[in-house]
Order: C-alpha cells, then sequence, then structure tokens
C-alpha cells in the first residue's frame, strides 16, 4: 500500500486541541474545562474516541443526546432574544475581530451577497468542467 506524500511545509495549517471522549465519560473535570475552553475560544476540537467501548458510548449517548438538545435550545432562545434587541443595543457588540460581535445589516448583505456570488461562480465553473469532460469522453468514443 503507497504512503500518501508529506504534507506540504508552505501550506498554512490550524492547530486543535484534542479531547478525549473516554476522559468526558469518566467524569473528569479537567477535560470537561478543556472542552469548554475549545468550544468557546475556538469553536473546533478533535474528539479521540480510541479506548472507548461500544456500551459506553451506549450508555451515555440519551444522556448527552439530552443535554444537548437542551443547550441547542437554550442557544436558540438567546440567539432569538438578541435578534429582537434594537440596532442601538447590538452596535454596542460591534464585530471587533474575524468571528464575534455584531456585523451591521449593510455589511452582512454585502457579505451574502459575495458569497453567494462565489458559489454561483463555483457552481458555473464546475458546470463547464463537467461539460468539457463530457465532450472530451465523447470525442474518445468517436475515435
Amino acid at each position: 500500500m503507497l504512503a500518501p506524500p508529506p504534507f506540504p511545509d508552505d501550506v498554512p495549517t490550524a492547530i486543535f486541541d484534542t479531547i478525549v471522549l473516554q476522559k468526558l465519560i469518566e467524569g473528569d473535570e479537567l477535560e470537561e474545562q478543556r472542552l469548554f475552553y475549545a468550544c468557546k475560544h475556538e469553536g473546533f476540537f478533535y474528539l479521540d474516541f480510541r479506548n472507548v467501548t461500544t456500551n459506553q458510548i451506549e450508555g451515555q449517548t440519551s444522556k448527552f443526546a439530552d443535554h444537548f438538545t437542551d443547550i441547542v435550545r437554550q442557544t436558540f432562545d438567546i440567539c432569538m432574544e438578541v435578534q429582537n434587541w434594537p440596532i442601538e443595543r447590538k452596535i454596542k457588540y460591534e464585530k471587533t475581530d474575524r468571528v464575534f460581535g455584531y456585523v451591521t445589516p449593510n455589511i452582512k448583505y454585502a457579505l451574502k451577497f459575495l458569497l453567494l456570488n462565489f458559489l454561483s461562480t463555483l457552481l458555473n465553473n464546475m458546470i463547464f468542467l463537467r461539460s468539457c469532460a463530457s465532450v472530451t469522453k465523447d470525442q474518445g468514443k468517436q475515435e
């Protein structure tokens, strides 16, 4: 079996924390704090499933699902509350970095327009490339 080529050194990468599921199942408070920090500050993490048996996961699934559902419901409620704030209050939390903060409507619509434009261009290019591949494939059959 061939090994994948080495990852290039000149490509930027992100470093994420690794959260160990086994420790969370065991109730490890430090791991819970690490998970909370990763969610709050980074937004991403690796979840290490090694050394976890199916029985351990099945025994915790219902408890985790119920807790997760509660968190999602609370988050949605908070989002709806913030959405209903007057603009004067929202501006106090104006975006100050790449991720967190309020984006004024003009910027929001401009970003949405740029994203839709990018996706449309990408889709058109994919259709073009697919049609080129079909033509090339059909030309190969004729020869």
